[in-house]
């Protein structure tokens, strides 16, 4: 067997490197001309991608030629409400930025009314949120204080662990229109099929995310057929916009756990369930089990945490502010933060009725603690992924409390189906949290 790297052959070939679209068609040219890679170099020097890609890939119908070029996206100062719409997809790929690692004091909030009072009713949050975050990192370090011992490592880990903490309770008042960055990697097929979507989301703001995105990746892969669209399933697509934003008629404020299994394949597979060992993958075939779906409520700021879990469904809830605000965020706060924290919430739910009456332009005024309707429906292998993860005691802990909920209810229908997990609620200031982040090594 001989392994080529692909993106190095032909970076030599042409002095530069290839495009997506030109990786796409070296490879898409494989289903006709079995030989060697190498000996087509020359095509791509004298001739383009982009004719190839237009004639082959969108002119004739051969969509998976899209899966053989990636490119990556990167969007800065989107709102956290876009941000989840365009990581809504089993098939996302990138990264996007932590609560506790932008400076707010400066950051932009997204303001779709633009008036001064919705600037206003922004700032009011900000505020909040900057007179507050150094106050509460101070009654943290008095409820936990460093042991007298510790040296300048262990102090280090020390401050970044009330830092976090103080991070993990300040976000929930941070409006969903607060700004944040993230990527995007996906191949152009991808991109092609998640831009239908945009295109008609509810939110007007995301729909011209979709349009500037568009004419974005037309521009530098012109071949793609970025700005092609068919009026039949524009129409279509259309049709589904209004389930794109959740707002189930039935909320369940106690965990619901509903399972969709195939009993002859869960007793084939029941004794390597049985003995998997910590964090062990299963194969693919695993899927064949079945789904299990659970409906919850918890606050948006958390929901965040666990979408990023997408081998499956997670429905994308509309914000609101009719569920009430999620407690363990008050609870954490002193007693005077929390009475200034209650006249806000109070007093901002009053201001935005007299701001707006469009439930989706509301959103990006609500703060990211309120509790929102949530609905994920996984196969049992990713569900076993997403009760390791999120049970461990770094995970935040309204998150947790969730995932412990829906393990809970599992193991008591399931109890010979083994998921490692972390129930231990004994620690409330793990130190573990100070150590999750990216240094550069000295």
């Amino acid at each position: 067997m001989k392994i080529i790297d692909l993106t190095q052959e032909m970076t030599e070939a042409l002095g530069r490197a290839p495009t997506a679209e030109e990786l796409a068609m070296a490879q898409a040219l494989y289903s006709r001309d079995p030989g060697p890679i190498e000996e087509r170099m020359e095509r791509f020097k004298n001739s383009g991608a982009t004719s190839f890609m237009d004639k082959f890939y969108v002119g004739y119908g051969h969509p998976s030629i899209g899966d053989c070029g990636s490119t990556t996206l990167c969007f800065q100062g989107v709102s956290m409400l876009a941000a989840k719409a365009i990581q809504d997809s089993p098939l996302y790929s990138g990264q996007e930025s932590s609560t506790r690692y932008i400076d707010f004091s400066s950051q932009p909030f997204i303001d779709p009314i633009g008036t001064q009072e919705s600037h206003a009713h922004l700032e009011r949050w900000r505020e909040f949120y900057l007179k507050n975050l150094p106050r509460l990192i101070e009654a943290i370090k008095a409820k936990y204080p460093a042991a007298e011992d510790s040296d300048q490592k262990q102090l280090t880990t020390y401050r970044n662990t009330v830092k976090a903490k103080a991070f993990d309770i300040m976000r929930a008042f941070l409006p969903a229109g607060a700004s944040t960055n993230l990527s995007w990697h996906s191949n152009l097929r991808q991109l092609r099929d998640k831009l239908t979507w945009l295109r008609h989301h509810p939110d007007a703001v995301i729909r011209q995310h979709a349009a500037d995105i568009q004419l974005f990746l037309h521009e530098r892969h012109p071949g793609s057929g970025f700005l092609k669209t068919y009026a039949e399933t524009e129409a279509h697509a259309a049709e589904w916009s209004k389930y794109l934003l959740w707002k189930p008629d039935v909320i369940h404020r106690t965990t619901k756990m509903t399972t969709y299994f195939d009993e002859d394949s869960l007793a084939e597979y029941a004794e390597l369930l049985k003995n998997r060992p910590y964090r062990a993958a299963q194969p693919p075939l695993i899927t064949e089990v079945g789904m299990m779906r659970f409906d919850y409520v918890l606050d948006f700021a958390s929901f965040r945490d666990l979408q990023r879990h997408r081998p499956g469904v997670n429905r994308i809830p509309l914000l609101t502010d009719k569920l009430g605000f999620h407690s363990w965020y008050l609870s954490q706060l002193t007693e005077e933060i929390e009475q200034e924290a209650l006249a806000l919430l109070e007093a901002q739910h009053i201001a935005l009725d007299a701001i707006c009456d469009d439930e989706v332009v509301r959103q990006y005024y609500i703060p990211m603690g309120y509790l929102v309707p949530c609905r994920m429906q996984f196969p049992l292998h990713s569900m076993l992924y997403m009760f390791e993860l999120r049970t461990g005691q770094t995970v935040h802990p309204t998150a947790r409390h969730a995932t412990i909920e829906m393990y809970t209810l599992f193991h008591k229908a399931y109890p010979d189906i083994v998921a490692h997990v972390d129930l231990d609620d004994t620690n409330p200031f793990n130190m573990k949290r100070g150590t999750q982040t990216i240094t550069e090594k000295t």
